[in-house]
């Protein structure tokens, strides 16, 4: 008999959908296309394939990292993907066990009360939105929280608690007046991830909207381009602009612009962007 252990990187399946479940509030929602460089990407001499052989039972067991010929990880890797020939002649009886590696995440969420009529459908979209990506994440993977708005404040360390981690979530409340500083915000994030070893990523959930940052929106871009971590962008925006009509706030604010300089943050690091007002609904891994 013959075993392959396969490693990819982590699954998060349905991300867009996950954080925000509810369709009927939500609606169908997609990613944009995949990033122009790879998100992760392998690096020969450092990535060994592991060989053993029992000999009590006669098992090889190979256990390998699947990449494809760019060195990007595979998403949604299954057993029946895998097949072992010797000789041409395609072997019966393999065993084959796809294991996740762990992925740490800093999630940055918005919570700048620019817009005090919008508090409260703001803190609730980005609780809900924290508390299902907790759902998602398996046993060794970690996660920091941060909130911004006038300034990043960091309301939880890398953990894989999730019953701390979800507390510090289930205590935001609306927030006080105030700015909505991303570009400062993403920044700062960014950079604290760089000391963060293996798989990671920035999950933003953001309206894109700035209001008062010191650093610019080409600084936001040149950080994300020169960062290894990608950032993956939930976009509030169709949110907060049907909350805004639904409750006849006066909010004078581009929400186009705002997503589209949130996009090209997100392409410049390698990540993804999604937003609801595509019409069909995303099926892939984030991590790919």
């Amino acid at each position: 008999m013959t075993m392959i252990s396969g490693a990819a990187i982590r699954r998060i399946a349905v991300v867009a959908a996950i954080l925000f479940p509810n369709a009927a509030s939500w609606g169908q929602v997609r990613s944009a296309d995949r990033a122009s460089k790879p998100v992760f990407k392998g690096e020969p001499g450092k990535q060994r394939t592991e060989l053993h052989y029992d000999p009590a039972t006669g098992t090889v067991t190979v256990k390998l990292l699947v990449q494809d010929a760019s060195g990007n990880f595979i998403p949604d890797i299954r057993p029946e993907h895998f097949a072992v020939f010797e000789d041409g002649v395609r072997q019966a009886g393999v065993q084959v066990t796809v294991e996740h590696a762990p992925v740490t995440l800093g999630l940055l969420l918005e919570y700048g009360g620019r817009f005090p009529s919008l508090n409260r459908e703001l803190a609730a979209e980005v609780s809900r939105a924290g508390h299902q990506l907790l759902e998602t994440l398996g046993k060794d993977d970690k996660i920091a929280v941060w909130t911004y708005g006038d300034s990043q404040n960091q309301i939880a360390d890398f953990s894989s608690d999730r019953q701390s981690l979800d507390g510090s979530l289930l205590g935001l409340k609306p927030p006080d007046l105030s700015e909505t500083n991303v570009y400062d915000a993403l920044v700062s994030v960014i950079g604290q991830m760089r000391s963060v070893s293996g798989r990671k990523a920035v999950v933003l959930v953001s309206s894109g909207i700035d209001t008062f940052s010191k650093a610019k929106y080409q600084d936001a871009v040149a950080a994300a381009r020169e960062s290894s971590t990608p950032v993956y962008a939930i976009s509030l925006a169709p949110a907060l602009r049907n909350a805004a009509q639904l409750h006849g706030a006066k909010v004078s604010v581009d929400w186009e612009a705002a997503e589209s300089k949130l996009r090209e943050i997100v392409r410049a690091s390698g990540g993804r962007f999604y937003s609801r007002k595509t019409p069909s609904i995303y099926r892939q891994s984030m991590m790919t």
